[in-house]
């Protein structure tokens, strides 16, 4: 194993490849050429790295009063692009999208990111139905994990909807970013974390 290198205000650790992992034992440390990533061999019998985050993309969108539309098209209100910097990891979504004046319980609010999508918020019962585009504000819970988007380089994170339902034009609320529109309201903005996230750290269940 190669010798630690200890500088004036930093340790160099171990470094090598995944093929050349030495034999394991609890409690080792070294930095894995192949990742990038350092890593440490934990009391779970395996090599993982030292971070469950490895990335975060935070994403925020003040455009006011996007005003929604029913129909059978598929539309695309929002959208951010970012660049993916570790291959293997997972993505996972945490975020908030404000509405105002409900429409359907049944919208087909979606999110996708490379194309892959998956559909969030549906049968939300907020603002309540007699509060109309001036009364209580409500919003759609962005949430979501991405296991498949497994390489590096450029991605876009799309949200919109695809409003046909039964045979009816369906539409996620009046305005997605309401502006002021009741007396007491204030201005709404979406907000969008993506995690890059170690994989062996998330046990995905479905």
């Amino acid at each position: 194993m190669p010798s630690t290198v200890l500088g004036q205000q930093a340790v160099t650790m171990p470094a090598d490849t995944t093929g050349n992992r030495p034999t394991p034992s609890a409690g080792m440390i070294r930095y894995n050429t192949t990742t990038g990533l350092h890593e440490c061999y934990d009391s779970l019998a395996t090599w993982r790295p030292l971070y469950t985050i490895l990335y975060t993309h935070h994403f925020e969108d003040a455009t006011r009063n996007i005003a929604t539309s029913t129909g059978s098209a598929d539309t695309v209100a929002l959208s951010w692009s970012f660049t993916k910097q570790y291959a293997n990891s997972y993505l996972v979504v945490r975020g908030m999208l404000p509405i105002s004046g409900q429409y359907s319980y049944q919208a087909g609010e979606y999110m996708e990111i490379a194309g892959v999508r998956k559909y969030t918020g549906a049968h939300y019962v907020c603002p309540p139905d007699s509060q109309g585009d001036d009364g209580v504000y409500g919003y759609i819970a962005l949430n979501g994990i991405w296991t498949t988007v497994n390489t590096t380089g450029s991605k876009t994170v799309n949200i919109g909807w695809a409003p046909l339902s039964g045979g009816t034009g369906e539409k996620p609320a009046h305005y997605w970013n309401p502006d002021g529109r009741g007396g007491r309201a204030r201005a709404r903005t979406t907000v969008l974390d993506v995690f890059e996230v170690d994989p062996s750290t998330i046990s995905v269940i479905t």
